[in-house]
């Protein structure tokens, strides 16, 4: 079951999870890439192009410094900013 949120605009939702360079989309409109995928507890994740195109050992150094949680009308939001539309 997926993760829950509280968002300031949109209320209690689904919990998603972006690096802070998509969650920055939100705030000016400049589409950054959204690589997204489900996870095994079925929640959306999504990652720009810079963070998509590290390799394993440095994504395992940074990601903890990179990744926030946003409800799921802001991943929506901004996945249709970058021209995607994620299903499960």
């Amino acid at each position: 079951m997926a993760d829950q949120i509280t968002c300031a605009q949109h209320g209690q939702g689904e919990a998603t999870y972006v690096c802070v360079h998509v969650s920055q989309s939100l705030k000016d409109g400049v589409p950054r890439g959204f690589h997204w995928h489900v996870d095994d507890k079925q929640n959306f994740q999504a990652f720009c192009n810079v963070c998509d195109a590290m390799d394993e050992q440095t994504w395992a150094r940074t990601v903890g410094s990179v990744s926030t949680a946003i409800c799921i009308k802001c991943f929506q939001a901004v996945a249709a900013l970058n021209g995607e539309t994620p299903k499960r």
